[in-house]
Formats: C-alpha cells, structure tokens, sequence
C-alpha cells in the first residue's frame, strides 16, 4: 500500500454548512479533504480514493476525493476531518474505528484504479458514434486495456463521469477522440482536458429476450445525459425533466415515463419539461435528490436514458385492445366456416389444433406489430 493519511470522518453539517451548499449534493460516494491532504497524498481532484480500517487486511470502499479549498474544521493537530454525506457516513462506519468525534480511517489513493489525462477529440464520424473513445495504443496499454474494454472518461473540472467502449486505436497519445453526446454528457468541448480510467467496470449487459421483443414491437433510442439538480417541487415525485427537442428525440410525450440506467442500477420516472440555462448542454436531464438516489449518481454524471418501452406497449395495447379481439374474432369465425372435421382426418386433432392456435397467435403478433408502426417511427424521424 502506498501513501495513507489518517481521517477522521465527518458529515457536512456537523461542520461549516455553508461551505459545502454547492457541492454536497453533487457527490454522494465521495470524501471532502482540504488541499493539504491532497498534497501529502500526490492526489488530484475527483480521483479515486480507498478508505479502510489501518488494522483490517480489507481493500476497504472506493469513494471520490473532493478538494475543499478553504475550511480549518477540516484540519486537527493529529489528523485531517473528512466530509461525508450520511448516507456513505453509515456505510463507512462499518470499517472504521469510532472515537470521540467520529469515525477514523485510513486514506490512500486506489492503485486498482489506472488513468491518464488527455484532450477532448471528435471521433471519426461523431454524428454516428454513440459512447465509444478512441486512444493511442501506448495509453491502452499503460491502462490495462484492449479494443472493446470499458473505461470511464470524467470532466476535470465537474468530476462527471460516464463509461464508454473503447474503439480503434490511433496514434496521438495527448488525444481522446469521444463521440459528441458523451462529450455533452459530460459537459465538455473539443480541445477542453478529459481524464480517461481503467476501474475495472464492464459494459451493462442488457440483451434479454424480453428486451428483444420490446425492440420489436416498440424500439427506442438510448442516449446519456449531464445529470443537474432538479427543481426543490419534485423531490418524491418520482419525476425527470428535459426538453421537448430531446423528449422528441427519445420518442416519447410529456407524461411518458423513462428508463433511467446507471451501472447495473436502473429506474423509472414520469418527464415532464423544463427550460435549459444557456450553459447547459442540450442532452442535460434534472433530477431530484430522490432519484439520483434511487441508482445512487451524482450531478454531473452522465445517465443513460430510454423510453420505457413496457409503459409504451401497455398503453397502446390498452387503447387497441378492442381492435385486436375484433381481428382475432374474424380469425376464429374463417375457422369456423373452415372444413375442420376434413383436416382432423387428414392430419390428427392435435396438429389441427396447433395450427389453428399458431395462426390466431401469427395474426394476433401482426396486428399488433402493425399498430405500433406509429411508435417505432418516432424513434427514426429524428435522426
């Protein structure tokens, strides 16, 4: 183990409230330290720290080291004080030893954890390209990493995140080619500095066949977005917001509910609309303190957003209900007039049976594949 500094931890209101109002809400997996700190310890910002009991052998939990510039309650005579939102507060006090005061751990910077920093690129079709970068062969190596490995990318300025497939190498090692939504996901520009990590994620899968099927029948499009505060009203009202153009996008109408993903962890909510500072990125959703909760992301991270595709299909199928029995009646009344009791003879019950209820099933399948062209559409007329 390397570097480790000695801290006792705290929760921001048990300090200088008023210190921590513009960021305590933004990270909620991560450790307040001052600047003295992260010089002892070589760290920089929003990078990955384990904090762990000295007299345990466990890696102990991965968290975000966030520098406060100016706050003496965060510095003692034996130790540093760290700030913890209470949440993580409860989790760490199951490693750590409880004194007077607070918790103590130790801190040390994740050596499982492998970065570099780059500058911001467009990729080579950057209109196309959906979550993917693109380094030099000499940065996959020094991070551990092949073509098709995850890997996250983080703003330096924000701390936001998000994880992307890693594409074909190129040549420039000072270079991150990264397509276009991630680069807004994450809030930042060709040329501005991005911080690309190796930490050991993997690529959700999500290719069930009852995602297969909802593709079939509804489709949708998937894209991330820059996570911000969401209006004080919505807190536990289980809803989003965005703007109509990416409502339009995404193919859904204000009301319609949403998939809200984040590493392995997923969620739905009613998005409704809002209006966007002109600093905000166009893919930028709000979200309450009460979904961010939910799948545990912080402001700034980028979340990955998709109608919900079962919300779609129930609510067509609901309204169309009466129009698929009807063709399911006309189904039946053909096998009726039909010579039945000659193809018993010829092929058996059983396989008369069979056919009869595979081809009502063949029907009912189409008819409804052909009332939701509608919704498949709105997910390829804004390309």
């Amino acid at each position: 183990m390397g570097t480790s500094v000695t801290v006792r931890c705290r929760r921001p209101y048990d300090l200088d409230a008023e210190l921590f109002t513009d960021t305590a809400d933004q990270f909620r997996n991560a450790l307040f330290l001052p600047p003295p700190a992260f010089d002892e310890l070589d760290l920089s910002n929003y990078e990955y720290v384990r904090l762990r009991d000295p007299e345990r052998t466990a890696r102990g939990i991965r968290v975000v080291a966030v520098r406060v510039e100016s706050c003496p309650a965060l510095i003692e005579p034996d130790h540093y004080v760290g700030a913890l939102r209470t949440n993580l507060y409860n989790k760490v006090s199951s490693i750590a030893r409880t004194e007077d005061g607070g918790l103590v751990v130790d801190v040390c910077v994740d050596e499982t954890v492998t970065q570099f920093s780059g500058t911001a690129g467009r990729t080579y079709d950057d209109e196309i390209d959906y979550r993917v970068c693109h380094l030099s062969e000499c940065r996959m190596e020094q991070l551990g990493i092949a073509t098709g490995s995850t890997v996250e990318l983080f703003n330096p300025a924000t701390g936001g995140r998000i994880d992307v497939v890693v594409g074909a190498p190129h040549d420039d090692p000072a270079l991150v080619r990264v397509d276009v939504r991630s680069r807004q996901a994450i809030d930042i520009e060709p040329g501005d500095g991005v911080g690309v990590r190796n930490t050991g994620i993997t690529a959700d899968a999500n290719q069930s066949l009852s995602r297969w099927i909802q593709k079939f029948f509804i489709d949708s499009r998937e894209m991330p977005f820059n996570v911000r505060l969401g209006p004080d009203q919505d807190e536990y009202r289980n809803v989003v917001r965005m703007t109509e153009d990416m409502m339009a996008f995404l193919g859904i109408d204000p009301g319609d509910n949403v998939v809200l993903k984040w590493r392995g962890k997923r969620t739905k909510a009613q998005c409704l609309t809002t209006e966007l500072d002109d600093d905000s990125p166009p893919n930028t959703i709000k979200m309450p303190a009460t979904e961010r909760d939910r799948i545990d992301i912080s402001v700034h991270d980028a979340v990955s957003v998709e109608r919900d595709m079962v919300y779609v299909f129930q609510e067509q199928i609901a309204r169309s209900v009466f129009g698929i029995i009807g063709v399911v009646v006309g189904a039946l009344q053909v096998i009726v007039v039909t010579d039945v009791s000659g193809i018993v003879e010829q092929h058996g019950l059983a396989f008369t049976a069979a056919g009869f209820v595979l081809a009502v099933a063949g029907v009912s399948v189409l008819v409804t594949y052909l009332l939701l062209t509608p919704e498949r559409q709105k997910c390829v007329s804004h390309e």
